[in-house]
């Protein structure tokens, strides 16, 4: 194809509205028209449309219109019409590999589609072929013959009833109607089951039924899968086709805000004494000559200010006469707009101009610059930053501030980015703020949230690992998870099929095979719900259920145990069905006479399968699900077991390479024995990924990726140290198994004090003297609020460290990170607080000096329930000091909690009381520290 003709496709694409993503069918025939023109006519369309006689464009003819974005095509057998950014490059790169792989399943499935219709057409011609020949043939039979026909059935019928009496007899014609569809794959796997019973039949209508209903609702579900591989970065084309230079419209009103400086101008009206108008120009100097008044410094003062003044002038000045002042001509000053723009330089642009308004200027932002960190430099410091999508996404233009002389605009390069393809309003490649983790559903948000037509249980998000490989990660979006992002992820998000595939299918030793509805909440139980339901020939230690994925063609296969659940009535495990599944239940005289291999290890699906002829280690591990992400491919352990010539059994290991053995090597993939015993190894020193959160006055705080035995320090030196109004003292660190342990521990006191409390009730009820009786019940009455308090407390899984003012633990502690734990630096607090028994519950702003009876005091004091001599103080680092004796620290800090406690004399009755008071505090020192920072 000519470099003209692609020109002309263009001119016809762009002649016409098409969409975003053109389909290949709708360029063949563009360019099945542009190629049908004549030379002559191809050229002519082409001067016509601006291109010179070399096919490159005439850009002095509409300078603006070159740099309009041009549309975007499907580049299947065209190349792109405009030059990608690198970014770009790569998603589309990507994007192609997953266009190949559905437009391999679209044509794979119209083969198989044409060649049933061919079946399907031969057997309807030779099925009426035989009914025409068996007509003509009926009706030259005489009278004579159809008697004997006639007496021929009937004794062949009549045997035929006899033998069917047989029990075997019955079970094998009741398996000739069974309905099996087994995939190739699993054939090879289950060859001795298949091979030990007769060649099942079904109705043809009914096969034919089945099989288009299958390749309708395929059919329909793969057309709807769109794929456009034009995926461009966001917001870029705000600035296409913008204009060299910038002048602001005169019409637009002045803000009283706006800063006077030399060379604005200034119109004044005057009327009433005396009636002139005048035009003042503010000089060099910062002054306008006023006549009759003389000079008047106005630089550097707002609009607001001037008029102001100028109208005071005129009334003390001008008997008389009013003023009206307005603003005239603008002046212009010099900025700078420097980093990742198309043009930077220093440009002369109006006192009104904006920051936005400077990028206009320049050409707009390129594809390798930052539109969410876009820098206002003043006086050599950042006075502004505008985060360019707050316009885009939210039309906010707060921080679009306006400009002074000699500011420079500077654009930082491009931060993370990521793409999102597929059914979401706004497809597209995606820049990611600094400083902040983004989950799938903010970058959802980014790109507009997903269209009605989106599949939000079939979310994939390509990812490149640090070994520089793409893996994929599958996502469920109405599952509630922290999925986090990382730069370079491209998210698809794949659309709902048009027809629902509502079909499961029952085959195998059951006595009502075929192919069934699917209804809502679907289980297993549902087709087989009792021993009523099998032939007795069935195998019941396991059925296999076969799911496959429609759109990648991979096969998972189940093993629930069949006898187990129909023992419990279901109870121990009931499948819950999806669309396409394959049920088979297996025949337990093939099962006891198959020979089975074992697999173990880093494997999906460990376990004993059945041996298949001429079986080797690649199809062991497809039907085990494939291997784990930590096996190691290179060495695995075979384990055969060998009768020697004294007929002795031997064992014998073998060092099998699976990764050779998965690539199709004839020597590494073996062919298995029976009783063969596969033991896939992890990778030394194996472990998932752990994450940690970091929170709060750090540098950079976020998720990280830890590794094994990393620190506190290490991670705050990771994440770029403290901010300078971190408060480590305050520092608090949470881990899930201490909230599982506290959670324990408060069931089980609560659960005793339950008990105890019980215990005390029916005590109590045999006392008489009622002095004594209102004394216990008091005490019940206290234990059952407590009880409740207790109930309703949530652990939090604290663990109590001590920082010094550089982040780092005190001399003799170290604590090694694991995942989930949390680790939060809030901001230095201004406050300190007073709970319990005193009359003002409350916080405080904190005072030098201050100690713990200053704080009561100021609180009103005690309550009459209080316990002086327990009285405590909670640190802000979660530690806690009595407050009295000669070792004690009476003296408050930003953040620190005073308690007062309430006498316990009360509870004495109860031995648990010390117990779940404990648990008590634990909880309310967690929770009183975090009110008194201002976390809570």
């Amino acid at each position: 194809m000519s470099h003209l003709s692609k020109v002309l496709m263009f001119l016809l694409i762009g002649a016409i509205a098409v969409p975003a993503t053109v389909s290949a069918a709708a360029l063949d025939e563009q360019l099945k028209m542009a190629n049908s023109l004549s030379t002559k006519d191809q050229k002519t369309l082409a001067r016509e449309a601006g291109f010179n006689g070399d096919n490159t464009r005439d850009t002095g003819r509409d300078q603006q219109g070159s740099q309009q974005s041009k549309p975007s095509v499907e580049p299947f057998d065209v190349e792109l019409l405009s030059e990608p950014s690198s970014i770009e490059r790569s998603m589309h790169d990507r994007l192609n590999r997953f266009a190949s792989f559905v437009e391999n399943i679209r044509q794979s499935r119209d083969t198989d589609a044409r060649e049933s219709r061919d079946t399907d057409a031969r057997e309807s011609r030779d099925t009426d072929t035989r009914e025409s020949r068996d007509a003509d043939t009926r009706e030259s039979r005489d009278a004579d013959t159809r008697e004997s026909r006639d007496a021929d059935t009937r004794e062949s019928r009549d045997a035929d009833t006899r033998e069917s009496r047989d029990a075997d007899t019955r079970e094998s014609r009741d398996a000739d109607n069974e309905y099996i569809n087994i995939d190739d794959r699993l054939q090879s796997a289950w060859k001795g089951e298949l091979e030990s019973q007769p060649q099942r039949k079904v109705n043809l209508t009914e096969r034919k039924r089945l099989q288009t209903v299958w390749n309708d609702e395929l059919n329909e579900a793969m057309t709807k899968v769109k794929v456009s591989n034009e995926l461009l970065q966001y917001g870029y084309n705000l600035f296409a086709g913008t204009p060299t230079t910038f002048e602001p419209a005169s019409e637009i009103p002045i803000p009283p805000e706006y800063i006077l400086g030399p060379g604005d101008e200034i119109s004044v009206q005057l009327y009433g004494s005396r009636d002139d108008s005048l035009e003042l120009v503010v000089d060099r100097e910062g002054v306008i000559e006023l006549p009759p008044i003389g000079p008047l410094s106005v630089a550097g003062q707002s609009f607001m200010q001037v008029k102001a003044l100028i109208a005071e002038k005129i009334h003390q000045h001008i008997i008389g006469a009013t003023g009206s002042v307005s603003m005239g001509r603008l002046r212009s000053m010099r900025v700078f707009v420097l980093g990742d723009v198309n043009n930077p330089g220093s440009y002369l642009v109006s006192g009104l101009s904006t920051i936005s308004n400077a990028l206009f200027v320049s050409g707009g932002i390129s594809k390798k610059g930052s539109l969410r960190h876009v820098v206002l430099k003043r006086s050599g410091k950042n006075v502004a930053e505008l985060d360019l999508y707050d316009f885009l996404l939210k039309g906010d233009s707060q921080h679009d501030v306006r400009l002074q002389p000699g500011d420079v605009v500077f654009v930082p390069p491009i931060g993370q980015v990521i793409g999102v393809a597929g059914e979401v309003v706004r497809p597209g490649i995606y820049e990611l703020k600094k400083g902040r983790s983004y989950r799938t559903s903010d970058v959802l948000k980014l790109a507009g949230g997903t269209l009605a037509t989106a599949d939000v249980r079939h979310v994939q998000i390509d990812r490149i690992t640090k070994a520089g490989n793409s893996s994929l990660l599958d996502l469920d979006l109405t599952v509630k998870k922290a999925d986090l992002t990382k730069d370079g992820d491209l998210m698809l998000v794949y659309p709902v099929p048009g027809i629902k595939q509502d079909l499961v299918h029952l085959g195998g030793h059951v006595k009502r095979p075929g192919a069934f509805g699917l209804k809502d909440d679907m289980h297993l139980s549902d087709l087989i719900a009792s021993e009523a339901d099998l032939l007795p020939s069935a195998f019941r230690d396991y059925l296999i259920i076969q799911r496959a994925n429609p759109l990648s063609g991979e096969i998972t296969i189940l093993q629930p145990p069949l006898g187990e659940m129909l023992h419990s009535g279901f109870q121990s495990e009931n499948p819950l069905l999806l669309a396409g599944d394959k049920i088979f239940v297996l025949s337990n005289k093939a099962m006891r006479q198959m020979a089975s291999v074992t697999i173990q290890g880093a494997i999906q699906y460990e376990g004993e399968y059945p041996l298949g002829k001429n079986m080797r280690i690649a199809d062991l591990l497809m039907a085990a699900g494939g291997p784990k992400e930590e096996a190691y491919l290179k060495q695995a352990e075979l384990t055969r077991y060998e009768v020697n010539q004294d007929d002795v059994r031997k064992t014998k290991h073998v060092v099998v390479n699976l990764a050779e053995a998965l690539s199709g090597d004839a020597k590494a993939n073996v062919v298995l024995l029976p009783d063969d015993v596969l033991m896939v190894r992890s990778i030394s020193n194996w472990r998932p990924s752990e994450q940690v959160e970091l929170k709060g006055e750090v540098k950079f705080p976020g998720v990280y990726t830890i590794e094994n035995g990393e620190t506190i320090e290490q991670l705050l030196q990771r994440a770029g140290g403290l901010t300078d109004s971190a408060y480590v003292q305050a520092a608090i660190f949470t881990r899930e198994s201490i909230k599982e342990e506290q959670s324990k521990q408060m069931k089980e006191a609560a659960t005793r004090l339950q008990r105890e409390i019980a215990q005390m009730e029916t005590a109590y009820s045999s006392i008489n003297d009622p002095k004594i009786l209102a004394e216990k019940q008091r005490g019940l009455s206290s234990a059952e609020n407590v009880l409740e308090a207790l109930l309703d407390l949530k652990p939090q899984g604290r663990l109590l460290i001590d920082m010094d003012n550089k982040g780092k633990l005190r001399a003799g502690s170290t604590l090694k990170l694991i995942d989930g734990d949390t680790l939060l630096i809030p901001k230095r607090p201004d406050q300190v607080m007073v709970m319990g028994e005193v009359y003002n519950q409350t916080a405080m702003l904190y005072r030098q000096n201050m100690d713990k009876d200053d704080l009561i005091d100021l609180a009103g004091g005690m309550t009459a329930m209080a316990d002086n001599s327990r009285a405590y103080i909670i640190r802000a680092n979660g530690y806690v000091e009595s407050g009295s004796g000669w070792r004690s620290n009476s003296e408050i800090y930003p953040g620190d909690t005073v308690v007062v406690p309430q006498k316990l004399e009360t509870f004495n009755a109860l031995d648990s009381a010390l117990d779940w008071s404990k648990v008590l505090m634990q909880t309310a020192i967690f929770t009183a520290s975090m009110v008194a920072l201002g976390v809570l």
